[in-house]
């Protein structure tokens, strides 16, 4: 790959990652072309990376780029990157990203502090096989038609952020279940625990476009 470049708005992926779980290959993120991919093995998520940012735009003393057609970098090293991505800066535009480079098996991120200087920060735990023990997420996010009927929903952030704090206030082993016809009906929504009924009510989606 030419250059690797992580956008700000991957902390939205933190979450997803479980660094509980004894498994190596999913205590990261796998880059994968234009795509960063995070899972904790029961929630996948696909962020594209900005690869719009022309070459010509980034600082000499950057370096991005890898010499693998995946790469693995671990949540560890993720954070501390981010962490110092600057919040002001007089190019925001180059200085709101993580620049990755792997040269012969080398890991290293970089950021750009408020006056342009660059902060790296070497993937020790980076390896070839963390990336290939990555689970294989093309036909998940792609199924094929003959493999699975689909229903497009749009569910507003503020709705969701409202029934995640309530289904969390609720219990740690409470389920959220949901059933959707479409967007001209409400959503009837239960939490239970276990056969116990919590709390149940509705909601409206988004209307589709269209």
């Amino acid at each position: 790959m030419e250059k690797i470049i992580i956008g700000k708005e991957v902390k939205a992926l933190l979450p997803v990652i479980n660094i509980q779980d004894m498994r190596p290959h999913l205590r990261g993120v796998l880059i994968n072309g234009s795509f960063i991919l995070a899972t904790d093995s029961k929630i996948l998520v696909r962020m594209k990376l900005n690869t719009e940012l022309p070459k010509e735009d980034i600082p000499a003393n950057i370096k991005t780029g890898a010499d693998a057609d995946k790469v693995w970098v671990s949540v560890d090293t993720l954070k501390r990157a981010l962490c110092n991505v600057p919040k002001k800066g007089p190019i925001p535009a180059v200085q709101q990203n993580v620049f990755v480079s792997k040269e012969n098996g080398l890991l290293r991120l970089q950021v750009l502090d408020e006056n342009l200087n660059a902060v790296s920060f070497e993937d020790r735990a980076n390896s070839d096989e963390l990336a290939n023990d990555f689970p294989d997420t093309d036909k998940i996010l792609n199924p094929e038609e003959k493999d699975a009927a689909s229903q497009t929903v749009r569910i507003s952030g503020e709705t969701i952020i409202k029934l995640a704090e309530m289904v969390k206030s609720l219990g740690k082993d409470v389920r959220l279940v949901l059933e959707i016809t479409d967007y001209q009906r409400p959503v009837f929504f239960r939490v239970e625990d276990g056969n116990t009924l919590k709390a149940d009510g509705s909601f409206m989606l988004l209307k589709n476009e269209g």
